[in-house]
């Protein structure tokens, strides 16, 4: 079998290469679907030591992976408000997504019984 490298210059390859790595993907699934950098770390994995309680850790990362620490969502916001907005965000040295993300906590935390907000800084 022709050894490949990964990841594989595909734009620049001969039709022969593409073929070559075609069949290299069906003999080798693993590497299916992965972009560059997966691909990297599957050519390199005989280089990585295992650590103690490896399981254990895996499964704590994939737990904290499942429960993201900022949710997004959108908004919409008349223009004129949205110029005051950035203004404030000038003045404080902030982005305007910044700015409107602190004015929401605060808005949050006034009408709630949640803790002082943590304010942006510059």
């Amino acid at each position: 079998m022709v050894e490949m490298k990964i990841p594989f210059d595909y734009d620049n390859a001969t039709e022969e290469e593409r073929k070559e790595f075609q069949k290299f993907l069906w003999e080798h699934p693993e590497y299916d679907n992965l972009d560059p950098e997966e691909m990297w770390y599957e050519e390199h994995s005989d280089e990585f030591v295992p650590c103690e309680n490896q399981e254990e850790l895996r499964r704590q990362l994939m737990e904290a992976a499942s429960h993201p620490a900022v949710l997004h969502g959108t908004f919409r916001l008349p223009e004129p408000e949205f110029h005051v907005l950035e203004n404030i965000a000038k003045q404080k040295g902030i982005t305007w997504i910044e700015a409107a993300t602190e004015a929401v906590r605060r808005y949050i935390h006034e009408e709630t019984s949640l803790k002082e907000p943590v304010l942006l800084q510059a």
